[in-house]
Parts: C-alpha cells; sequence; structure tokens
C-alpha cells in the first residue's frame, strides 16, 4: 500500500512538472570561431559578398527551436542581405537589403537575436537592433524544427549597395533539443503504478 501510494505521489509530482511547469527543453549554443569576415570580403570594394561564416555543429541533434545571434560592424546595415543555410541546403532570409530611397545610414546589429517568437519583427526595428526580432516577413526559423542540426551552417552577408562596409564580429546558434528528462520520468512512474496494482 505504500508503495502505491509513493507510485501515485511521484506520478502526480511528474505530472506536475510536465504540464504545470513550463519545460523549454536544453539550449546549446555554438559559436563561430573563425576571423571576422570583411563585408564584402575584397577590401577594394564596396559592394559585394562575404566570404560565408561557418559553423560545423558536431552532434546529431533533432532541433525543436532555433535562434541566430549575431554582431556585425557596418557603415550602412541597411545595404545588406543576410541569409542562413543549413546542412541540408534549407535557407531563409534573416533580413534583407532596405531600398529607402533617403540615404538614410544606419550602422551595427549589435547583440541581434533572431528568434521566431520575439515581438517585434526585423522592420519593425532600428539601429543597431540590439535585442530579439523575427527574421524578414514570411521566413522562419521553425524552417528547422524537427531537423538534425549535424553539419555545417552558413552566413551568407552580400552588402549590396556602394559606398559602404564593415565586417561580421560573432555569429552563434542557439539550438534547443526536447528535455527527455520529464517523459522518462512520467513512464516510469505509470510502470511502477501498474507493477503495484
Amino acid at each position: 500500500m505504500r508503495a502505491r501510494s509513493f507510485s501515485v505521489l511521484l506520478l502526480t509530482f511528474v505530472v506536475f512538472i510536465t504540464v504545470v511547469l513550463p519545460s523549454n527543453g536544453t539550449t546549446i549554443t555554438y559559436v563561430y570561431d573563425g576571423p571576422f569576415r570583411s563585408i564584402p570580403a575584397d577590401a577594394n570594394l564596396n559592394i559585394g559578398p562575404m566570404d560565408d561564416a561557418v559553423i560545423d555543429v558536431p552532434e546529431h541533434l533533432i532541433i525543436s527551436d532555433l535562434d541566430v545571434a549575431v554582431d556585425i560592424v557596418h557603415t550602412n546595415i541597411f545595404d545588406l542581405e543576410m541569409i542562413l543555410k543549413g546542412p541540408t541546403g534549407q535557407e531563409i532570409y534573416l533580413n534583407a537589403y532596405y531600398d529607402t530611397n533617403d540615404f538614410i545610414k544606419a550602422q551595427n546589429y549589435s547583440n541581434t537575436v533572431f528568434d521566431d517568437e520575439a515581438v517585434l519583427a526585423i522592420e519593425q526595428g532600428s539601429a543597431p537592433f540590439t535585442g530579439s526580432f523575427k527574421p524578414k516577413d514570411g521566413n522562419f526559423l521553425s524552417t528547422f524544427d524537427g531537423t538534425d542540426a549535424f553539419g555545417q551552417w552558413r552566413l551568407y552577408i552580400n552588402d549590396l549597395y556602394y559606398e559602404d562596409s564593415g565586417y561580421l564580429e560573432n555569429f552563434e546558434l542557439r539550438i534547443t533539443v526536447p528535455e527527455p528528462a520529464a517523459f522518462v520520468l512520467f513512464t516510469l512512474a505509470g510502470l511502477l503504478l501498474r507493477r503495484r496494482d
């Protein structure tokens, strides 16, 4: 009887943890560890692509959520187009070139996080875009949900207008994977309960 009471108590506790309390899984951060990347790559030009920044994820992880963080120093970030490419070739636009037609210049992405759950879209933000923003309208990082993170992730940046230049300072992938522990406890409690019946 005591064992059954313990099983019921354990089951109740696990249900409380898994249902009542939020479970966000585990987030693993992978950081680009290469040199600063000039934007554009050719220092003698002020238009064109950056050499790709690559993060190699060495583990097989099923993605439940993905955020991307960048730090970019540039004399006019409205000239930039930023694309994330996953290991299987899927691509999404994080931002896009803004044709403002009024010669507005804005500098830097500073601690900028692209996050589907952000309140503001990147188009609604203002430089230096510190904080979290949804990617460019119609693009979703959830495109990668349920896929294997293993392999090379590439960040493409194109400088699409003359006169300005800069460099990529930091690039991170923040990958959230499901937390299996609560599921295992729930199953164990259920098995204990059955054995005592």
